[in-house]
């Protein structure tokens, strides 16, 4: 990775990495950062649910890698230095993320190839070898709770925060019964029928989640919304570049995505005291927040020195779920003010 850091602090002046380091990561080693914090064991918790359905294999897959590396006799065999591998890949990082006060689901990524791995190589030795009976049993009772967990809050959001499910129900149901059909395979030890039955009940999740379930949530789409808005009025995305649109607020990644690259995101203070708006420029706030009135209040006079008027287009309301907070969004766009009539 040596040439990228090189580039990247050739192109940034090293502020990537001021701001990487000094300004992400620094309050992360600190404490809960962006009300992300969590103590130690989430991730020890976290991952029946987020490897799933590859959980249920987890704990006969460890037992076996610790079992095949402690081996006196073998510790030079090709399996020991596999699995040696595989657990020095995987669990001093994974001491590091239960350590680091700041946690979020997506931070164990790199160790789950390994995690993985060591799943693949479980279910091969429970098919084999009648091995690991009281792992076998707790895995099939944990990965039976976090499965019902699971499908149940899928669910869920569907019906708060998108269409009240129906076919989901039956999609649900079936997969649920597969579930239970794989925790029992994997108690009884017959871990090839167990292993067809996860590929079965992950395909048959993951699949309408994605494809259908997800997509139906409209409050959690906010920057979409947006683009909804935008577009009942005629206003292409990605914005041209001749449009500035300034969101002080609301600086999710997707507003980007959704709109261009080229919108101004966050820095309220900053931002106003530069910003030059033009007519058809677009303003985004968030009447969810305590601060939007005075900030309104300062756009309102910057527009006032300039002659321009605002218009507001619409609004996009739900939930941020990148932090957990309700989100009131009023798109305003600028223009000129009518010509005052005398009486």
């Amino acid at each position: 990775i040596l040439p990228w850091g090189v580039l990247i602090w050739h192109e940034t002046g090293g502020a990537f990495f001021r701001e990487a380091l000094g300004d992400d990561l620094g309050p992360k080693l600190k404490g809960g950062h962006e009300s992300h914090g969590g103590p130690p064991g989430y991730y020890a918790l976290t991952i029946w649910l987020f490897f799933w359905p590859a959980s249920l294999f987890l704990l006969p897959a460890l037992a076996l890698a610790i079992r095949a590396v402690s081996h006196k006799k073998q510790k030079t065999s090709p399996l020991a230095s596999s699995f040696r591998l595989l657990l020095a890949w995987a669990i001093p990082f994974w001491l590091i993320l239960e350590i680091i006060p700041t946690k979020l689901p997506h931070y164990p990524l790199p160790i789950y190839p390994a995690l993985a791995l060591m799943a693949g190589a479980g279910v091969l030795a429970i098919s084999k070898l009648d091995a690991f009976p009281r792992l076998r049993r707790l895995g099939s009772v944990i990965f039976v709770v976090f499965s019902l967990a699971l499908m149940t809050g899928i669910l869920f959001a569907q019906a708060y925060y998108g269409n009240y499910p129906t076919w989901s129900f039956v999609v649900m149901a079936i997969a649920i019964l597969l579930a239970l059909f794989s925790a029992v395979m994997v108690w009884r030890g017959r871990a090839q029928k167990a292993f067809i039955s996860v590929l079965a009940v992950g395909a048959l999740v993951s699949i309408p989640t994605y494809q259908f379930i997800l997509p139906s949530m409209g409050s959690l789409q906010i920057a979409r919304q947006v683009q909804i808005v935008l577009h009942s009025h005629n206003i292409t995305t990605p914005l041209n570049a001749k449009t500035q649109l300034f969101s002080p607020q609301f600086t999710e990644p997707s507003l980007v995505y959704r709109l261009g690259s080229h919108i101004l995101l966050g820095k309220a203070d900053e931002r106003l005291a530069s910003l030059k708006p033009n007519h058809g420029d677009l303003i985004i706030l968030d009447h969810a927040r305590e601060q939007t009135q005075a900030l309104a209040a300062q756009l309102s006079q910057l527009f006032e020195t300039q002659n321009i008027c605002t218009q507001s287009l619409g609004r996009a309301q739900g939930v941020n779920y990148a932090k957990g907070d309700p989100v009131n969004l009023e798109i305003l766009q600028t223009q000129a003010c009518p010509e005052s009539s005398e009486p």
